[in-house]
């Protein structure tokens, strides 16, 4: 293993092998993707679109396949939970 491969499994052991294994608890960005992955990873495509319907970039997101626009939707996730956590503390604990 690399050295930023050591440091990646150190920072999250639960999924550096491709398995999440769940804690009952979210400790950080990334496994709040992996967690919303798992649930809308497999979300059909429209599906995802109707999830998103009201974005701006929707046409642009119309000719994306399946798996990009579940890793966009995801990723929107984590960061709307991300701004939430700034807005209540002042302060990000990611």
């Amino acid at each position: 293993m690399t050295e930023a491969e050591v440091r990646a499994y150190a920072e999250n052991p639960d999924t550096f092998f491709g398995v999440v294994r769940p804690t009952g608890e979210v400790r950080g960005p990334l496994e709040l993707y992996n967690f919303t992955f798992a649930s809308y990873g497999k979300a059909s495509k429209d599906d995802l679109l109707c999830f998103m319907a009201g974005r701006s970039d929707i046409e642009c997101l119309r000719l994306l396949s399946q798996g990009e626009l579940a890793e966009i939707y995801c990723e929107s996730l984590v960061c709307a939970a991300l701004e939430r956590t700034v807005t209540k503390t002042g302060t990000s604990d990611a």
